[in-house]
């Protein structure tokens, strides 16, 4: 007896024809067998993907739902009336949940070949769904069928809402708790503030999106009032009924459709006064703080508004309602607390919305920027709770200052004197590449206009200056992209020199007839090197005076060249060049592509300019190779006046005056002596080297063969015999008669260096 695997059995069944024999029986089976064949269905289903995408590709989803349909065999239009029971809904409906939980899962190119259910599949479904709603009993499966709908959508962008009813259906039920049914085949239905309806609530919402996928369902939209009724959902204490986290989240679904499909609806939007409605619950926000994704997506839905209609009406209603002190107040808010992901998106969201309100037309933005480098120096320097920043945020507030800047030049003025050019620079030199990219184009801005010279050229930041931050930005750039180098960024010769700031992507694009875009100019939009050299062209010609006037104290510009930096410039400067003979590169490829005869006048001119070209990137390598030499020179020129000054310097000479000029310190030096005393008293008091006169590890000189002389005070009788002295009366003739009786005598004492 043989043991078979159960990964034989089921590549079996996956390369027989046992999957097709069962989808084609379940076309033709009567209603007893229908229901054994669909949980055989169910089983070979669960076995794997490749199973559950044969099933699809023979079209079961459309068998499956169209036989929930207790009239699938006679239906020739869409369901009204609700007769007879749904059968098999429990079967029916887990096998539609693996099939759609397997097109879901699996990549784009295995379901592109899978057609959406038809028409009378969403009749059915159409039925079933009225079916459920009919009973409160049936609440759960209710929910589960709207789930199924909202995933059928989801998945087939043509599943036929419009043409089955289902849309009519989503809309009559989406304004049920706040506008009522009567009158339609709702108008029995009643709805609770229990989980089940409350889940069906938020569901029959997210429908309202994917009904105004399909233009038609537009109309069905204004008639029935929706967009009204989901903005009485955002009136704030407007419903009582619903607990505060299920109302919480009910706003926050509606908000979220809102803002998808603000492009559709938005002059109903502003017909029914949404914005100020909008502004409204923000306003409350700053009375009483509620969740931050409703926040969120209340700023996400008005600048929704603001990409899809910009004019002078608008901006009148956003005037009118005070919406830029509501947006302060709540950043004011949002700064005192911890910069989490929340309150990041939440301030993304604001300074976007600011930069598109600038032509409200106010006197003053000095606030505005007073905000935005608060927030810049928060970035810099965050506190201990913040995490990471956002690159979107940063970009928002330096777009906003950019926007002010161009809007009036007082505005830039003011975010100059008050040190935003410093902070600027700053956040350029450690930020992101996409911050960078927006940042260095509001640098352009200021150095165009000339009021921050001053502070561009006196920048300093970890002993790096603005040129050498600019180059570095310059290679870090080359880098990313792939340009071709040599060691320490030279051009690279040969094959590779003709193409001095190609990057790789540019290099590999091969420009045909079909070719909509100049690679060369493509090249430009998102690159951090036209506004680099922009910056750098703009300080060397246009204020050039300003610059040598401010570098004529503080010596910082272009001072601290290094030879990297050095090579870099020399291709940053001639960028503009080198980039115009790409463009002429590639006008000779598109004539040459094309059957066009050009003049030999315009021959010779297209011919010289890419001539120039070539002969412009060798003649840049070469000065970057003599910078290359000129620096192995230096060194060694560097290191022989190095040897030079060690021969020259006699260092025996000076060690030996340096011992003599350390002794002398040791004996006249009173800190040495100071010093000395405490170790020997330490010495002394510790117990240790008994009977020493002195310490021989002390860092003090002692000095013998010296004659001291002491003076005495004591009062001698001339009759008192004297006792031994150690020192000789004889020696310094002297007699006791000699003594007088009360007289200091000076003792002389011979110190000798045998004397401990």
């Amino acid at each position: 007896m043989y043991c078979v695997s159960m990964q034989v059995c089921q590549e079996a069944i996956e390369n027989s024809d046992l999957v097709d024999g069962f989808n084609n029986f379940l076309r033709v089976c009567d209603d007893e067998m229908y229901i054994e064949m669909l949980k055989i269905s169910c089983k070979i289903a669960a076995i794997s993907q490749n199973t559950c995408f044969k099933m699809l590709n023979d079209g079961v989803l459309d068998i499956i739902m169209i036989r929930l349909d207790p009239h699938w065999r006679t239906r020739m239009n869409s369901p009204c009336d609700i007769d007879e029971d749904v059968k098999n809904f429990d079967e029916s409906l887990q096998l539609l949940s693996m099939l759609l939980e397997t097109i879901k899962n699996a990549p784009k190119e295995k379901v592109v070949n899978i057609k959406p259910p038809g028409l009378e599949a969403a009749w059915a479904m159409r039925y079933v769904f009225r079916y459920n709603m009919s009973s409160i009993n049936r609440r759960i499966d209710r929910n589960y069928t709207t789930a199924m709908i909202l995933l059928l959508a989801d998945l087939f962008p043509k599943f036929r809402l419009l043409q089955s009813g289902l849309s009519e259906d989503i809309c009559t039920l989406s304004v049920a708790t706040e506008l009522g049914t009567a009158g339609t085949w709702a108008a029995a239905l009643h709805f609770y503030t229990i989980d089940e309806d409350y889940e069906f609530k938020r569901m029959i919402i997210v429908a309202i999106y994917y009904c105004t996928k399909e233009l038609g369902a537009l109309k069905i939209v204004k008639e029935k009032h929706v967009i009204l009724c989901l903005m009485k959902l955002l009136i704030p204490e407007q419903y009582n009924d619903w607990c505060p986290e299920y109302l919480c989240k009910i706003r926050y679904t509606a908000l979220n459709v809102l803002e998808r499909i603000m492009h559709i609806i938005y002059q109903d939007f502003i017909e029914i006064n949404g914005i100020a409605r909008i502004l409204l619950l923000l306003n409350y926000f700053v009375i009483k703080p509620y969740a931050m994704d409703t926040l969120i997506s209340c700023l996400k839905c008005l600048k929704s508004l603001l990409f899809t209609k910009h004019d002078d009406e608008i901006l009148k209603q956003f005037k009118a309602h005070n919406a830029k002190e509501i947006l302060r107040n709540i950043v004011n808010i949002l700064y005192v607390k911890d910069l989490n992901t929340s309150n990041q998106k939440a301030m993304t969201s604001i300074f976007s919305i600011m930069a598109l309100l600038i032509k409200c037309g106010e006197d003053s933005f000095s606030a505005d920027i007073d905000i935005c480098l608060e927030f810049m120096r928060r970035i810099l320097k965050p506190n201990p709770n913040d995490i990471l920043y956002d690159s979107k945020l940063a970009i928002t507030i330096i777009n906003y200052l950019w926007e002010l800047a161009i809007f009036h030049d007082n505005n830039l003025i003011y975010f100059v004197k008050a040190n935003g050019v410093y902070l600027l620079l700053d956040i350029i030199r450690d930020a992101p590449f996409p911050v960078k990219l927006v940042a260095l184009g509001f640098l352009v801005e200021i150095a165009e206009e000339g009021t921050g010279i001053p502070y561009l050229v006196t920048w300093r930041n970890k002993k790096l200056s603005l040129i050498p931050l600019l180059l570095k930005i310059f290679r870090e750039e080359n880098c990313l992209i792939g340009v071709k180098t040599m060691e320490r960024g030279v051009v690279e010769g040969l094959i590779y020199i003709s193409y001095p700031i190609m990057g790789k992507m540019q290099r590999e694009i091969k420009v045909t007839n079909n070719t909509e875009r100049s690679p060369a100019i493509a090249d430009m939009e998102f690159s951090c090197r036209p506004k680099l050299y922009a910056i750098i062209q703009l300080l060397n010609e246009r204020h050039k005076d300003k610059v040598e006037i401010a570098n004529e104290h503080y010596k910082l510009y272009g001072y601290d060249l290094t030879i990297d930096d050095m090579i870099t410039k020399l291709v940053c400067e001639n960028y503009l060049t080198l980039k115009l003979g790409e463009a002429w590169m590639e006008v000779k490829q598109c004539i040459e592509l094309r059957p066009i005869e050009i003049v030999p006048f315009d021959q010779f001119l297209l011919n010289t300019m890419i001539k120039n070209y070539y002969k412009w990137g060798a003649d840049i390598q070469k000065m970057q190779l003599e910078l290359l030499k000129l620096e192995g020179r230096k060194e060694y020129f560097s290191e022989e006046d190095f040897y030079n000054l060690l021969r020259e310097a006699k260092l025996g000479e000076a060690l030996i005056a340096l011992k003599e000029l350390r002794y002398l310190a040791k004996c006249s030096e009173a800190l040495f002596r100071m010093a000395s005393n405490v170790r020997e008293s330490y010495v002394r008091d510790s117990g240790q080297h008994k009977h020493i006169t002195y310490n021989l590890d002390l860092n003090i000189t002692n000095v013998v063969g010296q004659k001291l002389l002491i003076e005495s005070d004591r009062i001698i009788d001339p009759f008192t015999e004297i006792p031994p002295s150690p020192v000789s009366l004889e020696s310094n003739n002297v007699s006791i008669g000699d003594y007088p009786k009360r007289e200091n005598s000076v003792i002389s004492l011979d110190i000798s260096p045998d004397c401990h």
